[in-house]
This record gives C-alpha cells, sequence and structure tokens, in this order.
C-alpha cells in the first residue's frame, strides 16, 4: 500500500471540501432568500413568526421526530411491544345494521 491510498484520500478530503463548501453556500442562499420573502412581503404576524421560526430553527426544521408513546396495561406496567396491547374491535357496527328495520 504505497503512495496510490494518499492520493485517493487527499482526493476524497479535497472532493468532501468542496462538498461542505457547496451545502455552506446553499445554506447561506435559503436563508439569504427567506429573509428578502419576509421583508419584500405583506405580511401578517402568523406568517412573519413561521417564517422566523424557519430561520432559527435551520434548514431542517421541517422534520420532525416522532413521539414515542407507550401504552399502559391493565395491571399498570408498561407494553413492550404491540402484541400485548389488545385493543377494542373497529368494527362498526352501523356498517352492519340495516336501515329502515
Amino acid at each position: 500500500m504505497g503512495a496510490a491510498p494518499k492520493i485517493i484520500i487527499d482526493k476524497l478530503r479535497k472532493a468532501n471540501k468542496r462538498v461542505k463548501d457547496a451545502v455552506s453556500i446553499a445554506k447561506s442562499k435559503w436563508h439569504s432568500h427567506l429573509a428578502s420573502m419576509i421583508s419584500d412581503m405583506p405580511t401578517t404576524p402568523k406568517t412573519a413568526w413561521r417564517a422566523a421560526r424557519e430561520i432559527s430553527d435551520g434548514v431542517n426544521s421541517h422534520h420532525v421526530k416522532p413521539k414515542r408513546m407507550s401504552m399502559t396495561l391493565p395491571d399498570g406496567s408498561k407494553s413492550s411491544n404491540n402484541k400485548q396491547i389488545k385493543l377494542p374491535s373497529t368494527e362498526n357496527p352501523s356498517k352492519h345494521s340495516k336501515r329502515g328495520n
């Protein structure tokens, strides 16, 4: 393993730097776009606050982590999987009844 891996590593580092630079430029343009959108449009307080939150939250503000929920079993303990939970029947009784009889 001579000089070839060093050359490849150097190329990969340079490429990684270019990608990071491009991402940084794109984020800056996005923030600039949002800021100009806020200043140019006639906004209501609701849209102004939404845009301000979007800028402060950053690029990934539209991703929301799901909330983890655990169901309580009849004995008071928490369930560890879906098989432990017995849900009520989802059958709709009005579906099976006939109207007019």
